[in-house]
């Protein structure tokens, strides 16, 4: 063993025995005092961590209400990855999911369509294909209970700007669905047989908008986030009004928007929480009751998204 870790034992013969002895000592106490040391480094670096992971929990993206769970009770099936090729294609065909409502995950709020769209590169290619897709409604077990929708294709050319999409169209009936793409060639030797589970659930708008802390001083950070309970996608913009109980009535404080110019909008999938949005306090506020005030709507891509936006609130108070 070497390094400053190891203690050296000497011959007296080479040291004096009392030297020898204080010089044990001595690189005892170091290795003491460096283990006190490093104890210390550790405890702080782990109440550190804890306190981040519980900034990231709240200000992270999390799952508040898991409308996939159905889903990981069903038997495994053979699932394309997206992030790959399909493996008997020609270089440069690529497949992605298709999917209409859009909603993160596998979720669909009511009828929609769902499937696949195949594309080529861009001066194309000869695939010769025979495609046949199925969507099929399951019991909790993942045991077909029937086939709600079917088609075939017969594709000769891919490529970028001659796509081809295997959609079906999924029922409004909430519960588990299996959706089915095969692929055989001309002379009808089978290729693939890729699947993907689908949760179509009932339609409900149910947003609501949190506060962290609901007591804070003039000076502080207000930390907000927009929690979708609801099944549908949802759309909202970094920004937020403050206003001051004044009275019956509740008025706008310094301008009270935040962040005016920052218009880029964000969606939510169904179940989750979005980012923090953060709002440092101004030393002047005086003592009372505050709220936050956001404007959030449904999604673009959803049908419903022509239907008005809403606002929601989330009180909070000023301290002496």
């Amino acid at each position: 063993m070497s390094g400053w870790w190891s203690v050296p034992v000497r011959s007296a013969s080479q040291i004096g025995c009392l030297g020898g002895w204080r010089r044990g000592v001595m690189r005892m106490r170091l290795i003491t005092m460096a283990l006190s040391l490093l104890s210390v480094v550790l405890v702080s670096v782990s109440s550190g961590a804890g306190r981040d992971w519980v900034a990231a929990s709240y200000c992270g993206r999390t799952i508040l209400r898991d409308y996939e769970a159905p889903l990981r009770d069903l038997p495994p099936i053979d699932e394309f990855d997206l992030r790959k090729t399909l493996p008997f294609a020609p270089p440069g065909v690529r497949m992605g999911l298709w999917s209409y409502p859009l909603n993160e995950g596998r979720l669909m709020a009511g009828a929609g369509s769902f499937g696949y769209q195949l594309s080529g590169p861009f001066d194309g290619v000869t695939v010769d294909w025979n495609v046949s897709s199925s969507l099929m409604r399951l019991s909790a077990k993942g045991n077909v209970q029937e086939t709600v929708a079917a088609a075939s294709d017969t594709i000769d050319n891919l490529s970028s700007h001659s796509v081809s999409t295997l959609v079906l169209t999924a029922p409004s009936r909430p519960g588990s669905y299996r959706y089915d793409i095969d692929f055989e060639t001309m002379e009808g030797d089978h290729l693939a047989r890729y699947g993907r589970y689908i949760q179509v659930l009932p339609q409900r708008i149910s947003v609501r908008l949190d506060i962290k802390r609901t007591s804070l001083r003039a000076g502080g950070v207000l930390e907000t986030r927009v929690e979708n309970i609801g099944t549908h996608l949802v759309e909202f913009a970094q920004r937020a009004y403050l206003q001051r109980r004044v009275g019956s009535l509740w008025q706008n404080i310094s301008d009270g928007r935040i962040r005016p110019g920052f218009a880029q909008r964000y969606r939510l999938g169904a179940g989750r929480s979005g980012g923090c949005l953060r709002i440092p306090l101004s030393r002047d506020l005086l003592p009372g009751r505050y709220r936050v005030l956001r404007s959030i709507s449904r999604s673009s891509l959803d049908p419903g998204a022509a239907s008005p936006g809403f606002r929601r609130t989330a009180q909070f108070r000023i301290q002496p």
